[in-house]
């Protein structure tokens, strides 16, 4: 009979550390491989330490991984994304047919950002959540994403604390997802500035969005918005 190799923190619940996996907190060498493992490992939580964290590729959760947190410290703790295609640093995702999701979900405490810029053709992404439900993103950061700093598609409770977008194609972004439509959603304190779109929104319901802050963003020359609204509802 094959033996399963358990770790420690699988049996305590302990969090575990990506340092321990061979993240290079110097942004140097790849950490992608390093963080990916972590995510794999079946953990419940995950710590990554202050430093610069180079990803030259995408971290990948769905509802088979055992993680709950995911955790950077202080706000000291900055992941980069090195990519010249459609990437996102946390893709959060969706596997066809429903359910299959996750659920019951936090990222905080950390600084993302992208090695290209609003304008890039990459559509590069901070977070991109998909189907996601009972989620919490607190103290994000995200910058020079030319898809959305975060985007939400198709999900329902989610909490978005203190969060803070800049020079990104859209700031905060709540699409569909094969047709379904955010719902219940509340934005606590979030400041944007620079993005073609600020907050965007599609035929989204029980939107709540309160001590926001949104400059330097949307345009004169096209419909997009500071906040732009395409149905739905939302209370401001």
């Amino acid at each position: 009979m094959a033996l399963t190799k358990v770790s420690y923190s699988m049996i305590t619940g302990a969090p575990v550390n990506v340092l321990d996996y061979g993240a290079d907190p110097t942004g140097v060498a790849d950490s992608q491989p390093a963080i990916q493992a972590a995510i794999n490992s079946g953990a419940v939580e995950i710590i990554i330490p202050s430093g610069t964290y180079r990803l030259n590729s995408g971290l990948t959760i769905n509802k088979n991984n055992a993680v709950k947190k995911i955790s950077g410290f202080d706000m000291s703790t900055t992941l980069k994304l090195y990519t010249a295609v459609t990437e996102s640093i946390f893709d959060i995702q969706y596997i066809a047919p429903a359910p299959e999701t996750k659920q019951f979900f936090t990222i905080e405490n950390l600084i993302l950002t992208s090695n290209g810029t609003k304008a890039d053709a990459f559509l590069t992404y901070g977070i991109l959540s998909t189907g996601t439900s009972y989620a919490q993103f607190n103290n994000i950061r995200a910058t020079n994403f030319s898809g959305s700093g975060c985007e939400i598609k198709g999900c329902v409770y989610i909490g978005l604390d203190n969060y803070t977008a800049g020079e990104c194609r859209y700031g905060l972004a709540f699409e569909l997802n094969l047709g379904t439509a955010c719902t219940s959603v509340v934005v606590d304190r979030a400041y944007i500035s620079g993005c073609l779109r600020g907050i965007t929104q599609t035929n989204a319901n029980n939107m709540t969005y309160i001590n926001c802050v949104i400059e330097y963003s949307g345009s004169s020359t096209t419909t997009d918005g500071a906040i732009h609204l395409a149905g739905g509802m939302a209370e401001i």
